[in-house]
């Protein structure tokens, strides 16, 4: 819908293309957009041509149409009118996002002006047909409109970068999206020269990074630019992550100032789950399978502490969950064994190389759902902490991965989205959750 308060004029050329025309336009009373209101504005650009036509004075009933250079030979009357050459539409969304900190002292993620909490699930993007290729816009369509029915109302696009008909959905059903660059090393985590040799989060070690050359940088940061250029004008993308995790995670301080300045209009999440250096908007830890943070107790410096205060970022977990439960008929590899994960620094606690999951494998859907309340319930107590976001893992099985709520070929819901949606309504009464964070927070001083 177009709005009727609108006018618009053109601005100056772009500074460095000399073939850009920058067009300002002013709409009086915006109809902001929001995962709960995702208003977008239908617009269509023309290029006319001007032209004339030139009435001979002999007879009104015949004319002449001439281009506006040939001029007149003062035989007739001259008239101006516009003729269209080329037209196309698009749409665009009016909405910022910042941050600020609340009444109880935490910082917290602002869309439009009001503190909104974050709940997401961990997207791979993966098909067992295609791999990274959806077989069609209805599949991808599919597990979007699957998350929003379940109550969340963020994905965060893990290490890969979607078709532009995937943002386009998010744009118009109101998804928010935290959009990861593509992880540069094969296996992170000190396995090549790429990735730091160790993986501190945030621990009270001082963080590495990787070593790359300058060429190798350059590299990178081309293709994290080539993202952005063609990413930045879907509103529903608010926060982006260069690193996840220590993989390939190097020179932050610099990636992360680099895009800030590139794009001040959203919030930048310098190394999900990775190596924490005091740079971005976000301190954001990853554990499985319940979630937890590191946080700082200023007024009790005998007790062991992280290495920073993360008061001044915005504090959330990036991934937690990855609970698994395999469905027979639905997996990748039917017949192979299962295994699990204890923890997220764990190893493969049940052996083989099948299926597996955080944690030891439930027996049952039951205990698959109870396991799910169970971290939903984690992710409240630490809301009231000063927690902004949580993101689940993950929304679909990914090959040996059984940890989604989707199956590989989602079939099978694991769990109903109007079940997931009961049990995450509690999460957004954030003016209730700021009151008992204030409460909370005073008490956990007291009990120490």
């Amino acid at each position: 819908p177009s709005s009727s308060s609108s006018s618009s004029s053109f601005s100056s050329l772009h500074p460095k293309r000399r073939d850009e025309c920058v067009a300002e336009i002013v709409i009086a009373s915006p109809k902001l957009w929001s995962p709960n209101s995702p208003f977008l504005y239908d617009f269509v650009v023309r290029i006319m041509h001007e032209k004339t036509s030139i009435t001979s004075s002999s007879s009104s009933e015949q004319s002449k149409e001439k281009e506006n250079d040939d001029g007149n030979d003062g035989n007739g009357e001259e008239n101006t009118f516009l003729s269209l050459l080329d037209e196309v539409g698009s749409y665009g969304a009016m909405r910022t996002v910042s941050r600020r900190r609340g009444p109880d002292g935490n910082i917290r993620l602002v869309l439009n002006g009001e503190p909104l909490f974050m709940l997401g699930t961990l997207d791979q993007g993966w098909w067992p047909d295609g791999l990274l290729t959806p077989p069609s816009d209805a599949a991808q369509l599919h597990d979007i409109e699957f998350i929003k029915a379940s109550g969340y109302n963020t994905i965060r696009k893990h290490a890969k970068v979607e078709n532009r008909r995937y943002y386009y959905h998010c744009d118009r059903l109101g998804m928010l999206v935290w959009q990861d660059q593509v992880s540069a090393d094969e296996d992170g985590r000190g396995a090549t020269a790429l990735s730091p040799k160790h993986w501190t989060r945030l621990g009270k070690d001082r963080p590495e990074e990787g070593t790359w050359t300058d060429s190798e940088h350059a590299q990178y940061m081309g293709e994290f630019e080539a993202m952005v250029d063609m990413l930045e004008n879907h509103p529903c993308i608010i926060v982006w992550v260069p690193f996840n995790e220590a993989w390939g995670q190097h020179r932050t301080i610099e990636v992360s100032s680099w895009i800030s300045k590139r794009d001040p209009t959203r919030l930048v999440n310098a190394a999900s789950g990775g190596n924490f250096w005091p740079i971005g908007d976000f301190a954001d830890n990853h554990n499985y399978p319940n979630p937890s943070f590191p946080f700082f107790i200023p007024d009790r410096p005998d007790l062991e502490q992280p290495l920073q205060d993360y008061s001044e970022f915005i504090k959330v977990v990036g991934e937690f969950g990855g609970h698994g439960l395999a469905v027979p008929g639905h997996l990748w590899s039917e017949g192979t064994s299962q295994s699990s994960f204890d923890s997220i620094g764990g190893g493969n606690a049940g052996g083989g190389s099948g299926t597996w999951g955080y944690g030891k494998l439930p027996a049952t859907t039951a205990e698959f759902k109870e396991r799910y309340r169970v971290s939903i319930a984690a992710l409240r107590e630490l809301q009231d902490e000063g927690i902004a976001a949580g993101i689940y893992t993950q929304t679909t099985d990914v090959e040996g991965e059984v940890n989604g709520l989707l199956t590989y070929d989602r079939k099978v819901a694991k769990i109903d989205p109007s079940e997931l949606k009961e049990w995450h309504i509690a999460l957004f009464n954030l003016e209730k959750r700021t009151k008992d964070s204030i409460k909370h927070q005073r008490k956990r001083r007291r009990r120490f």
